[in-house]
């Protein structure tokens, strides 16, 4: 290596060293620095250490450390400009160490485009630091690898994860530079988490290949990336954190020489691996791989090993277990799975969530029996001979897949050709008029109610979601205008979700109608037009419907269920809950489970007929079964004795004791998790303990509620309630914190629907929690979700702040420990989904606007108001909004004339705001609408005092206030405005029309208007007149003196020229000679000495040498 003033050169080195490997690395390092010469030049430098909410460049504020590089650190920070406070990465360096961001940025800038690659938001230098921001990430491959039992990949992971990794690198080696660093940590997933893209991160010490290095012999090249890619990617096929390279290559070569020894033999690598490492080794680090040929092999592993998987069951994940009781309950869940029929596939489980217990799963509500719940499937022993049936069979579906994929490659070409030139010929038929508008034949072009934005802003047309929607949302303020009230807002929108096609937003949208229905016609709502959510009747009752909602939809899945299997079923033509529960347990357990307790009833353990009958709502069932049982379950007797026949719940709970006395029992003895299951049901126990029949969501929020309605009812029933055995209340807000914080969102939401977190918010009572999460999940369901905030808002059950909510504030005010628990900011929601499609269609936006008309800013400004202006900020004609006023007097109404109530409200605060941000063109607009004839004198003669004295300039203004006067002359001093306000007006118009004609050269007009403005003296006789009556004149006036005085002054001196010229003609001025006009200015001296006014420094002196220039 060639160095050039090798004495100034300072070498920095940044020491990461491996235990195993520190005194290798370590010679070498003393090797390499002395034959520098440089060993006392070594320096090791610091990387920066940011505190939370350290704000970069005035902008970029930390909120999270995520880690340190070789010379920076890496912090995730939210811009503080966003509207949604959205979240980048940070990497910064001291200004001072090796400055290896301003390299990396370059590489970025270059990669600008790559859909693999990190984009670059901004860079640059905040004191002591450089830094540059990035779009974030979610966590590295070695992280995620961490958090993955035994470390292993699933195959089809693995595949897709490759994938992704060589068309990353591919995209980099596209632009001639190679990484030189590639590992798991360099690469990184989504923030969701999932492997559909990753990001290549990390060009530090990447390099840029010339065309003079294919002539050398590299160390560092395109293959080296290749190649250490490849072996990241074997690592993790083996399930290995830190993979030895060198051992995997000469693994490979032994494969590639057909010597395959016992640990390849067990490692069982696919055949596709072999090829693509035998293309790799053939290549010079030069040249460029075809990715495409290899990637493609390994999409091919990938639908395989999908598709094999579909086909085949999952093995249970392994874990640790602390008590002997959980391997017991996991055991019996096993058993339950593996010995019942079932009536789904794996779609099932994929609705599924796991909770932060032993394995308990969530599902959906909302779907039909079919999706929502599944019975289990026989497991039978497979011989050999059906082992190679489903091979073959295998083998036919892969051929299937295989003649499938071909034939849609085949033909997606033409078909997108076509689709986009469709698009293109519908596209030049709609915009070819505002394209091309010199063209006299117009074709028919869609109309929109509004025109474009004043700016290069971005607009957009209302997709179809948003027009359904609009659609009903205007119907629904037409119909508040006109003082209807039979408008049923949420049926109308319901409807429309129905012709979207989408199961999501119709599932939403059902549970949605169905739990405002039940709760307004339980609940009375207050002198505010709100349900009182925070009265213990409000949470009894809601525990109340939700539990009865969930048991009759519950029993419905049950006929389902027997109807598909009657034969299983074997149900009797005897009607009632335990028929029908006993016909449900033949085909979920066609035996008994293990360590069941007690009797069998018709073959089925009692205890689980028991629960199935209570998950039915059927207590009177269940009694008859425990009756039936015999004296064993003489304390679930009584029990259910003391309960309301009505409501199922205690009358009383004075023998409580003995209840919570059997639980203690039955939970540190049985192996019966049904019966667990119905202790649960009928007493306040632990309700943290985790039982396994509340494996699905569905059970697991009946079950939470039903300890609700038990603590609600003991709260109205027992003041100090006190027990000697262990009573965990549960309250609905204790139930919104458990979903909202302890299980919260990740769990819910593990590669899962989004409803099933929807569901366990909704129907523990957290609307706006629900709301505010949908909005995260794509604009279809963003849309459902503001429109059901706007429905709830219209019942009365949406808890919000219509006295601070305002445009600025965060979504979703969360305030754990009151009640309720969070509280929406509705006024931010429809503002941020209306800005979407305000620009195109500003009426409709505005249809919006009016529903928040009950909100106030802080200020106590209407929001209706607030958002109006805000809207007509961004129109280029405000008239089509504003509306405005003819020249003959008559007005042109806009889209804010509809309502009628607002009206003037809204102008009103138009006006002021426009006033104070000197828009004054528009505040008048908005005071002649509103009839405010003396705020609009006002703000002309204002405008008008600062303009008419000076000349015009290149802005113009000068012309346009006095045109505009002019125009609104007549109109205005015709109104009812006061005749002082008239007055001044119609005197500065005159002096500003007289100013224009002086400014013009035309003196002898000139003259004649200063006569009619009759403020300053014409002769010596007039001084004392003008003199005596300038103390009546108003300020405004008064201060154009001295300019009406030096104008006059100045025609003066021009007529005193005419008596020079050899014509006979009198001047404009009509004096005779030069004498009178030296009397003239003498006069008009003497009246500027006598008047009391400030006059500016020097006026006199100026007026009297202008006097002096008339010779």
């Amino acid at each position: 290596m060639h160095y050039r003033r090798i004495k100034q050169i300072k070498i920095i080195i940044t020491i990461k060293v491996a235990d195993s490997d520190c005194c290798a690395f370590l010679c070498a390092l003393l090797v390499v620095a002395f034959n520098m010469l440089m060993l006392e030049q070594l320096k090791v430098y610091a990387v920066p250490n940011l505190a939370v909410d350290y704000i970069i460049a005035g902008r970029w504020k930390v909120t999270k450390f995520l880690g340190n590089g070789l010379f920076g650190s890496v912090y995730d920070v939210i811009d503080m400009q966003s509207e949604n406070e959205e979240h980048y990465a940070a990497k910064v360096e001291y200004t001072e160490s090796l400055p290896t961001l301003e390299g990396e940025g370059h590489i970025l800038k270059e990669m600008k485009n790559k859909d693999h690659i990190c984009k670059l938001i901004t860079s640059g230098n905040d004191g002591h630091i450089n830094y540059m921001i990035l779009t974030l990430t979610g966590k590295n491959l070695l992280q995620v690898q961490e958090e993955i039992p035994n470390y292993m990949f699933r195959k089809t992971d693995v595949f897709k994860i490759a994938v992704q990794c060589f068309e990353a690198i591919r995209e980099l080696h596209e632009e001639q530079y190679v990484h030189c660093d590639i590992k798991p940590e360099n690469f990184a997933v989504e923030r969701n988490g999932t492997f559909d893209k990753l990001y290549l991160l990390d060009f530090g010490i990447a390099r840029k290949l010339s065309p003079k290095d294919a002539k050398h012999n590299l160390r560092y090249g395109y293959k080296e990336d290749v190649m250490a890619c490849f072996c990241m990617i074997i690592s993790m096929y083996r399930g290995l954190l830190y993979a030895n390279r060198y051992q995997i290559e000469n693994e490979f070569k032994e494969l590639s020489n057909g010597k395959r020894n016992m640990k390849s033999s067990k490692n069982n690598y696919p055949k596709e691996f072999l090829e693509v490492y035998n293309y790799l080794d053939g290549l010079l680090q030069t040249d460029m791989p075809d990715y495409m040929k290899r990637m493609e092999l390994l999409e091919l592993l990938s639908r395989a090993d999908r598709l094999s998987s579909s086909v085949n069951c999952v093995s249970p994940k392994p874990g640790s277990f602390d008590t002997i009781r959980q391997v017991t309950e996991l055991g019996e869940k096993l058993w339950r799975r593996t010995t019942a029929a079932s009536t789904t596939d794996e779609q099932d489980d994929s609705s599924t969530v796991e909770l932060p217990t032993v394995d308990i799963k969530a599902g959906l509500l909302g779907d039909d029996a079919r999706s929502r719940h599944s019975t289990r499937r026989t497991r039978q022993f497979v011989d050999p001979f059906q082992k190679s049936v489903d091979e073959a069979r295998g083998n036919i579906v892969m051929q299937a897949v295989q003649a499938s994929c071909d034939e849609v490659t085949e033909n997606w070409g033409s078909q997108h050709v076509m689709k986009k030139r469709n698009a293109w010929t519908k596209m030049k038929k709609q915009h070819y008029y505002v394209l091309v508008p010199g063209s006299e034949s117009k074709p028919t072009v869609q109309s929109t109610d509004g025109p474009r934005p004043v700016s290069g802003r971005c607009w957009t047309a209302m997709n179809e979601t948003q027009t359904a929607f609009g659609k009903v949302v205007i119907d629904y303020v037409d119909t508040l205008l006109d003082g209807e009230t039979g408008f049923r807002f949420r049926n109308n929108c319901l409807e429309a979700v129905k012709q979207l096609d989408n199961q999501y937003a119709l599932t939403m949208w059902e549970n949605v109608q169905l739990l405002a229905d039940m709760i307004l016609s339980a609940c009375k709502k207050g002198e505010n037009g709100f349900v009182d959510r925070t009265s213990s009747e409000y949470k009894l009752k809601f525990g109340r419907l939700m539990l009865d909602y969930l048991q009759k939809q519950f029993v419905e899945f049950m006929r389902g269920v027997v109807k598909e299997r009657l034969h299983q079923a074997q149900m009797g033509a005897v009607p009632g809950a335990p028929g029908l529960v006993t016909a449900f347990l033949n085909v979920l357990m066609p035996t008994p489970y293990p360590g069941y307790e007690n009797v069998l009833i018709n073959q089925q353990p009692v205890w689980a007929i028991i629960y199935y009958c209570l998950r039915a709502g059927h207590v009177q069932a269940a009694k008859s079964v425990a009756e039936e049982a015999g004296p064993s379950l003489t304390a679930v007797v009584r029990a259910f004795d003391r309960l309301d026949s009505v409501t199922a719940e205690p009358m009383d709970f004075n023998d409580d004791d003995d209840i919570l006395l059997e639980y203690e029992k039955a939970s540190n003895s049985t192996g019966d998790p049904y019966k667990r299951a119905v202790y649960c049901w009928l007493t306040l126990n632990d309700w943290m303990d985790t039982v396994p029949v509340f494996d699905r969501i569905e059970d697991w929020l009946w079950i939470k509620l039903r300890q609700t309605v038990l603590t609600q009812r003991r709260l109205s029933m027992v003041k100090n309630s006190k027990s000697k055995y262990r009573i965990n209340m549960l309250p609905l807000d204790a139930l919104q914190e458990v979903v909202l914080f302890e299980h919260g969102e990740k769990y819910f939401l593990r590669h899962r629907s989004p409803l099933v977190y929807w569901t366990a918010l909704w129907f523990s009572g957290q609307f706006e929690a629900a709301i505010e999460f949908m909005c995260r999940q794509g604009e279809l369901l963003r849309s459902c979700a503001v429109h059901v905030a706007l429905a709830l808002y219209a019942d009365g059950l949406l808890a919000c702040d219509d006295q601070n909510d305002d445009i600025q504030g965060p979504l979703l005010d969360v305030n754990r420990g009151c009640s309720p628990l969070c509280r929406l900011n509705l006024v931010r929601l429809v503002v941020s989904y209306t800005s979407q499609f305000e620009n195109q269609s500003p009426s409709v936006a505005l249809k919006y606007f009016y529903l928040l008309r009950r909100f106030h800013d802080h200020a106590h400004n209407s929001m209706f108001a607030v958002c109006f202006e805000k809207l007509l900020r961004q129109q280029a004609d405000r008239n089509h909004l504003l509306g405005c006023i003819n020249e003959t007097g008559s007005l042109k109404p806009g889209c804010i004339d509809s309502f009628k109530f607002e009206r003037h409200q809204t102008i009103a605060y138009v006006a002021k705001t426009a006033h104070a941000r000197g828009q004054w063109q528009l505040a008048l607009q908005c005071y002649e609408l509103i009839d405010d004839v003396d705020k609009a004198l006002q703000l002309l003669t204002n405008m008008l005092f600062s303009v008419v004295a000076r000349q015009e300039r290149e802005d113009g203004l000068r012309t346009t206030v006095l045109t505009l006067a002019n125009k609104m002359h007549d109109r205005l001093a015709s109104s009812k405005a006061k005749c002082n306000n008239v007055a001044i007006f119609q005197k500065i118009l005159l002096i500003g029309n007289y100013f224009t004609i002086y400014f013009n050269g035309e003196f002898n007009q000139a003259f004649q208007l200063l006569r009619r403005i009759d403020l300053i003296p014409m002769n010596v006789s007039e001084k004392d007149f003008y003199v005596s009556s300038s103390f009546n004149l108003p300020d405004k006036i008064r201060l154009l003196l001295p300019e009406l005085l030096l104008s006059y002054m100045n025609m003066l001196i021009e007529d005193c020229k005419l008596f020079h010229c050899e014509s006979s003609k009198r001047g404009f001025s009509g004096a005779n000679s030069k004498d009178d006009l030296k009397a003239m200015a003498e006069a008009l001296i003497s009246f500027a000495s006598l008047i009391r006014l400030r006059l500016p420094g020097g006026f006199l002196g100026l007026l009297v040498h202008k006097k002096a220039a008339m010779i």
